[in-house]
């Protein structure tokens, strides 16, 4: 039992960082959103990059 509460509570920091990853997007961020400008669908990279980045 200690050895897996050991392995959980190493897992945490990882965790946590992904959720702060998660968190820090910006509010108009979705992975699947479409660029409304030219109506084109983006790639979940390219619409991460931002609006004003849209070629």
């Amino acid at each position: 039992m200690p050895d897996e509460t050991a392995a959980v509570l190493a897992l945490l920091p990882a965790a946590s960082a992904r959720l702060a990853q998660k968190a820090a997007k910006p509010p108009w961020w979705h992975p699947y959103a479409p660029d409304l400008g030219s109506g084109a669908w983006r790639s979940r990279q390219t619409w991460a990059a931002g609006p004003a980045t849209a070629a």
